[in-house]
């Protein structure tokens, strides 16, 4: 829900209804206002979705905000790319407060390599699983396709791609820093990382 509240909030652009318009101001305050909402709910029942939709929103906010600096560059008005270029640095200042607050120290061992954690995240094996499921295979490959075809999907296979390199970087990756600071939310446990694949 709070996913699908950020792409209507975001502007048609992003979505796959090719008859999504932009909604007006009443219509974002309520969209912004049923957001905050959502967050909240899912970041006091569950704060390892919270901080997946974080990873999630990086290529859907950027992907949005590209399309609003094109647009406005192509309309030759100075006001608008501004004023995305000051909400971009809120976003990101923002983001990086939240994501630096919920990154906890404690840390779980790498168990494999990085290379078989990224096999493992794409065929849904984590965690030394022996069986594939086959068939969340199949729609997950189809689904990436579908997306890769439609320009205003992208953004959706770059969000499955960076939750595969958080699983992975769990699972296998060199101990450190950046380890901790990726998947600290996570507690570095590639067992909370494989629940949002």
């Amino acid at each position: 829900v709070s996913l699908g509240l950020l792409v209507r909030l975001l502007g048609p652009g992003v979505s796959a209804d090719r008859t999504a318009r932009t909604p007006d101001a009443a219509g974002r305050v309520r969209l912004a206002a049923s957001l905050v909402v959502t967050l909240g709910a899912l970041f006091v029942s569950q704060p390892n979705a919270f901080l997946a939709l974080l990873v999630v929103a990086v290529p859907l906010a950027a992907t949005a905000w590209w399309l609003g600096l094109r647009a406005a560059a192509g309309a030759r008005r100075r006001g608008p790319a501004l004023g995305l270029t000051a909400v971009a640095v809120v976003v990101v200042t923002t983001w990086l407060l939240l994501w630096n607050v919920l990154t906890t120290d404690r840390a779980w061992d790498p168990f494999t390599s990085f290379g078989r954690g990224v096999g493992e995240a794409v065929m849904f094996t984590a965690n030394g699983r022996d069986d594939v499921p086959w068939v969340l295979v199949v729609l997950t490959a189809a689904g990436v396709y579908a997306a890769i075809s439609r320009r205003r999907l992208r953004w959706l296979v770059l969000g499955h791609l960076s939750l595969v390199l958080l699983y992975a970087v769990s699972a296998g990756g060199e101990e450190g820093p950046w380890r901790e600071w990726l998947t600290g939310g996570w507690y570095v446990d590639s067992y909370r990382l494989a629940a949002t694949l």
